[in-house]
This record gives structure tokens, sequence and C-alpha cells, in this order.
């Protein structure tokens, strides 16, 4: 059954009640990660429990520059806030939205603040779909230019733009890549969350553009929106060429004015019956004849008088049909007795009836109205009528569920979100009667792999298909939802024996290990989940989450393909990585890192011929942490490609100092992780040569095989581009991993270093003694240099010479150091 309240909702309904709230003297970057974290667009301003301003996604654009991101976000909020009770009806909102030019309303209830309201939730509460049909999209959007990428495109100056062009995205162009991207109000209160420099403009640009031609209906574009799960699409012309941007606030817009068109019209119909009633009769029977709601007279035995065209275009009944028949003859069977004597209860003692109701039309189909009784004359009397004023919404209810879907449920595997997931959880706490409920994070291992290697309609495709088997490998009554990316959550109600959830969890790791079928070849996908079960986690369902999600990371670290389940002394372990986390996002600003140089030293021409790179970092609090801690991090969260660019652009300023001096030190090394190729590694490689003014020839770059096993085709182009303008290469930690001779001959390699843990055991160990010597002549045969890596005695040196290998890198030569100079001179 439908609700009675249809488009006629207030502010109450659907205002959002977790407000967001700070200080007046909260830093601009806290009030951002705050919006980030919660997923929201604004947050409150409050002093002495009063609210005095609001900050939203909209007043980043107001940040002059990135220095002031520790200022007090008071200086930037805007004041006062505007207030709606919560009895305003959507009509009102729009107005309201309107009248002030915002996108935010304080919903309030006896003048204390319950919730908030944007227009977001208005367009998702209100049928649009035949307000926007009508409406081009060449009427709508907002002309923009691509600014073209360069040096002096700056967070400040994308802030200034968008201010001055009122725009909330701007567009730009990388015409190195050939690339349009754009940066939008929330990438820029991401940038600012970060409160890292912003030293690449490019890397906060969302690419490739979701586009929409200009001869598109708003509509289209409103379903476009849905689709891609985005707030900006770039219009287009015919021939693919960039007009402009279509936001989610020109979409409102859009409503904006079909809805004051209709509230004009509606006015001026009303109006002119008014006035023209009591001179003519016949006008007021035009006026009903012409309107698009269906309209039925009935008499007090409720038999139909009178109906006008737009209710034979509804029912499907002509006027010559149902002219004397009962009202009765539309019953749909689907309401209760008790709903009709409500219904004439409400007419009797008021006079009307508002509502929505399911009738039924000629060919017996049954549709959702919007129904309007009005009662004329006094119950008393003899001649009593009755007016019926109705329109079909069944448009309307579609759009209604459409929007039900997206909010509830993921709209590419079709399971609950985590809005939906999260109601069943808190459920299942509060119904557990002593019994145990478990929560199961999964997470597909390497999935970001099959994204970049077969693309993101592939990567789709996927996460369908383990959406079904991990559906098929639990209860009916178990709840499978899609949190977002590739991790997926189960929640198993009523366990009685921990066991089960060990059942649950191997069912679900042998489904996924067996082979998709995915573009035409088969692919092997591993998972890895954590566990966390409330008798060990409490009867909190975010605490729940949390150390499920803690679980699987450990399960991760198992080595993935298996499962664990929390354990409290997880939590420090999750803690300490945490706060290596935060402490690493802020290094680079408060240079922490440093850089110590090794040596490699030739002794068979007996001179120096490299030196290695190697950053190390020193924290107030943490102290010294050792690289193989937090290099992986740094993968993990993005910051890698950013601190690399560092060690280049000091690395080879140093090495262009020594060049000067006449230190004969031989080329500089710096090592290069695999998702630097993929962030224009040439680039950045040839900034730092022409900051440092060093010769390309004098610059070494050292990668390992992780680099080009999924990305092969593509590596080795980059490698190309290095080596032709005089970069050598060479491959670290040879060995280690699949050593393969065929991408040996086929990549551009000029050196090979025989990794560390080989060198260790030599020459004790026999196994390890055939294993570098083979090495070794591979690369003889081959024509690539070896490097020995490790060398700390004399045997090991000895050994290596005897069978080839003269240039050797290790403590026995060369301890890092910051200045080498001291060393040399030895």
């Amino acid at each position: 059954m439908f609700s009675n309240k249809g488009s006629h909702y207030t502010a109450g309904d659907f205002a959002q009640r977790n407000l967001l709230r700070c200080e007046p003297n909260t830093p601009i970057y806290k009030a951002a990660r705050s919006i980030l974290d919660n997923q929201c667009s604004s947050i409150l301003v409050e002093k002495d429990n009063q609210i005095v301003g609001i900050w939203t996604e909209a007043d980043s654009t107001l940040i002059t520059h990135q220095q002031l991101l520790g200022t007090e976000i008071q200086y930037y909020m805007s004041s006062p806030v505007v207030s709606v009770e919560s009895h305003t009806t959507i009509e009102e909102l729009i107005i309201k939205f309107y009248q002030y030019k915002v996108r935010h309303l304080l919903v309030c209830e006896n003048g204390q603040p319950t919730g908030i309201v944007s227009q977001s939730d208005v367009i998702k509460k209100r049928g649009i779909e035949h307000l926007l049909s009508s409406r081009q999209v060449k009427e709508s959007y907002q002309r923009q230019r691509p600014i073209t990428l360069s040096s002096a495109i700056t967070f400040e100056s994308i802030c200034q733009h968008m201010r001055k062009s009122r725009a909330t995205s701007v567009l730009i162009e990388n015409k190195q890549t050939n690339e349009v991207g754009i940066i939008t109000e929330r990438d820029l209160v991401r940038i600012l969350a970060a409160t890292q420099p912003v030293v690449d403009v490019w890397l906060y640009t969302s690419h490739p553009l979701v586009k929409l031609s200009d001869s598109c209906t708003l509509l289209d574009a409103f379903h476009m929106f849905k689709e891609n799960s985005v707030r900006h699409v770039v219009i287009t012309d015919d021939e693919n060429n960039v007009l402009g941007v279509l936001s989610f606030k020109d979409i409102f817009a859009g409503i904006e004015y079909a809805h004051f068109n209709e509230l004009q019209s509606t006015i001026a119909r009303r109006e002119l019956a008014l006035k023209d009633s009591q001179k003519s009769l016949v006008l007021a029977e035009r006026i009903i004849s012409a309107s698009v709601d269906g309209v039925m007279i009935a008499n007090q035995s409720n038999e139909i008088i009178s109906v006008n065209p737009a209710f034979s275009k509804i029912t499907g009944y002509a006027a010559s049909e149902v002219v004397g028949q009962k009202t009765s003859l539309l019953s749909s069977g689907m309401h209760p007795k008790s709903f009709y004597h409500s219904m004439w209860l409400d007419i009797n003692e008021f006079g009307q009836w508002q509502g929505e109701i399911w009738n039924k039309r000629k060919n017996d189909e049954i549709y959702p109205e919007w129904l309007t009784i009005i009662r004329i004359g006094e119950v008393s009397e003899d001649d009593m009528h009755y007016a019926a004023i109705f329109s079909d919404i069944t448009e309307r209810k579609k759009g209604e569920e459409q929007i039900h879907e997206l909010a509830y449920y993921d709209d590419l595997t079709k399971l609950p979100n985590r809005s939906l997931f999260n109601d069943h959880l808190s459920s299942a706490l509060k119904e557990a009667d002593g019994k145990l409920v478990a929560v199961l994070f999964i997470d597909l291992d390497r999935f970001k792999q099959i994204n970049d290697t077969l693309g993101h309609k592939a990567g789709d495709e996927l996460l369908v298909m383990a959406a079904k088997r991990i559906s098929s490998s639990v209860k009916h009554s178990d709840i499978v939802s899609r949190m977002g990316g590739d991790e997926f959550v189960v929640l198993v109600p009523a366990v009685t024996h921990i066991d089960h959830v060990e059942h649950v969890m191997g069912q679900i790791v042998t489904a996924l290990s067996k082979p998709f079928l995915l573009s035409g070849r088969e692919l092997i996908v591993t998972c890895s989940i954590g566990a966390s079960i409330s008798s060990e986690s409490g009867s909190c369902g975010d605490t729940m989450l949390k150390h499920a999600d803690i679980a699987m990371y450990e399960a991760k670290s198992q080595g993935r393909n298996t499962y664990q389940s929390f354990k409290k002394e997880m939590n420090h372990a999750a803690a300490q990585k945490l706060a290596l986390e935060n402490h690493l996002r802020a290094a680079l600003v408060n240079d922490e890192f440093t850089i110590n140089y090794q040596l490699q030293y030739d002794n068979k021409n007996n001179c120096y011929k490299g030196l290695e790179a190697l950053i190390r970092w020193k924290n107030p609090i943490l102290g010294n942490v050792s690289p193989a801690e937090f290099i992986p991090v740094a993968e993990d969260i993005g910051l890698i490609v950013d601190i690399e660019r560092w060690v280049f652009n000091k690395a080879c300023l140093q090495r262009r100092i020594w060049l000067e001096q006449g230190v004969a030190c031989g080329k500089l090394s710096v090592n290069v992780s695999a998702k630097h190729f993929s962030k224009n590694l040439f680039q950045s490689i040839t900034d730092a040569l022409s900051i440092s003014g060093l010769p390309a020839k004098y610059l070494e770059i050292e990668i390992t095989e992780s680099c080009f096993i999924t990305r092969f085709d593509f590596v080795s182009d980059v490698m190309k581009q290095l080596t032709d303008i005089g970069i050598t290469i060479s491959l670290d930690d040879f060995g280690t991993g699949y050593s393969s001779l065929s991408y040996l001959s086929q990549l551009p390699i000029n050196a090979i270093k025989i990794d560390a843990s080989f060198v260790a055991n030599i020459p004790g160990k026999e196994r390890d003694c055939r294993l570098v010597t083979g090495i070794i002549s591979m690369a003889q045969s081959l024509g690539l240099d070896i490097v020995a890596e490790g060398v700390e005695d004399i045997e090991q040196e000895q050994f290596l010479k005897d069978n080839g290998c003269h240039v050797i890198q290790g403590y026995l030569y060369s301890k890092p150091c910051r200045d080498i100079c001291t060393q040399l001179a030895r």
C-alpha cells in the first residue's frame, strides 16, 4: 500500500538526521576530513550549542592558498544558516533554495536543529521525470573551455577560476596525454583534507570524462548521473568537441524552472477560474475539460454524473460508460474497508480527503493515483456533491522505486549497499536473544591489477560474478552486501557455534578460488576474509565492521587466499599501522626524509663505478623507521610516487654538485616502484634532470620484475623512452621473482643486480653458489652488466670475482652515508 503523503513530503520526512558539527576554531583541513569520512557535503559550525554557520563543498573554492589549511573555519563559513521547520513541503523547499541561492537548509523542530536537507535530497524524493523530459541540455549547461595543464595551474588558480565563473567544476586539458580531466568541488575538499602540497594538479582530476551530447534532454542527463554515480557530465557537440559541464546543480535549476512554470500556470488557472466562475459556468467547464488531471463529479448517492476528457484518458472509460454508475466501478479491491471508512470520516468532518490510492482501469489494470475528494455543500443538504480530482502517478512511483534502489542497493551487483547492511546488522544485534552475530569482511586479492590490465568493464563483470558466488555460498538468511570497490561483507545472524563461521568463510574462499571466465580468458582470483563475532567485538555494529576489516588485513598479511577471525591483539597492530600512515602523510611536508648513498666498487678496474640513492626516514615521534616498513605503506596509501619524485629531485641535484666538484663516483641509481610507471614516470625523471642540470647519462633507474609482469608492453615503451635519452636501467633483486629469460631479451635492460639474500650464503652453501654462478653466466651471455648486492666479507668478494662478477655493493667497501667524499678519499 502506498503512503497518503505522495509528493507532499515535508522536510522532516527526509532530512539527514546525523548532523556533522564542529567548533568555529576547527582548522579547515580537519573539517574537510570530517566531510569525507562521513560521506556528506556539509558541516555545521556550532558555538555554545548554537548553530552559527555552515561550511560546504562549495566553500572550498574560497581558499586562496593551501597555506591557509590551518585557518579556522569560522572565517570561511556561510552565516547565518538558512533554516526551515520540519513541516515545510517540498514545493516550499524549492522556493527557499531559489530565494536564498543555497544548496543546504537546516531543518528545525520547535526552533531546535534536527537535520539538514540538500538539493540532492529534494531531487531524490520528488518525481522529476516529467519535469526534465521537455528541457534540453543545451539550455542548462555551463559553457567551459578546458584550461591547459601547466606549472601555472595550481590549487589556488583552480579555486579562483571556479569562484570567478561561479562553477562547481573546472576542466583541465593535458596536452601531453591528449586527455581532458575534471576537478570538482568534492576534489577540492579531498585536496584540503590531504594537507599535501599539490605537486601535480593532473593527479586530482577524474578522467576519462563522462560525456553527453548537447542534443539530449535533462532527463537523459539525470539517468547518466545515476548510471555513472557522478554529479558532473561533460557536454559535447555532434563532433565530440567539449562545450562545457552540466552539474547536479544545473539539474536542480531545471527542476526550479519547471516547478515555477507549473506553479505559475496553476495559479493562473485558479485565478482565472475564481474571477470568471460567477460570470460564466461554461468557462469553468472548459477549464475542467482542458485539465490534465482527471475530474469526476458524483452525487450524494455516489453515482457518477460528470467526467472530463482526462478521466477517460487515464481510466479508459468513455463518459457514456460511467455516467449513472457507482464510483465503486473504479475500485481496485486492494484496500480494506477500514481505509474507506477513514477516508469518509475525513470528508464528512473536514470537507475533503487527499492521498494515494490504488484504482482500476477499464482493462482491469491496477494503477496508483493521487486523489483529492472535495465535498461540495454541507452534509445536511440534499443536493450535496463530491468532486474527485486525480492524476496517474505510475511513472512517479517507478521513479521512487528507482531512487529507493539507488539509496539502498548497489547499482552494479544489486546487492544491499552499506546503508541497508548497517540496518540489517543493527536489527540482527538487537534480535540476537543470546545467540552470536558474525560479520565477514571480504576483499578480492589484487583486484586493481585486473582492473588496470583488462579495463573497468571486465572488472565490473568480475564483481558481478563474485557477488553471485558469495551469495550462493551462504544461507538464504545471511545478508551479502557490497560495501564499495572490491569489498563485500556478509552478515551471519543467530550463530550457534563459532565453527560455523569458519565453515562459511572456507566455503567462500573455495568458491572464489575457482577460475573465472573473463573476456575470453580464465582468471584465478582469490580473496582474503576477516571475521568479527559479537562475543569478541561486542554489540556495536561499527566496531564489528572495524574488527572484521582488521582481521581481513591480517589475512592479507598471511599471504592472501585465506581467512582470519578477529583477536584483540590485532587492534594494537592496526593502531600502529594507522599511526605510521598518519605520520607518513606529513613526512614530506615536514622534511623528515633524507638520502644516504652506497657506493658500487669495481675491483677489476679498482674504481667506484656508481652509487645507489637510499631513502631514510626519521620521525620525531617514531624515530628511525626502516624503508622495509614504510615503503609498502607508502604504496598502499598512494604516496610512493610523490616520495620517489622527491628522491629524484634531491639525488640528481646532489650528483650534479659532485660532478661539478670533480667527484668520480659513477652513475647515480634510483629505485622506482611499479606504480610510478602509470603516473608519468618519464615526466618525473625528465623534470628532475631539467631542474638539477644533471646529464641523463649519469642516471640509472632500478626496477623490479613486478613493474612489468602485468603491463609488459606499456612498461616496455616507457623504458625505451628512458634509454633513448641516455638513461640506463638495471633489474634489481634478480632471482627473487619470475626471472624469465624471455623478458631479459625483450626489455632494454643494461644490468642485473644479484639479490643480497643469495650473496649472504656464498661461498658456504652449495645451492646458492650454483644459483649465483648461473645468474652471472646468464648475464654474461646476454651482454649485461652485473652488480652483486650485500657483499660484506672478503670470501664473498673473492667468490664473485673468480666467477666473473667484479662490481660489488655492500658494507665491505661502503656503508650507506649522506656524504660519500670521505669514503672516496679512503
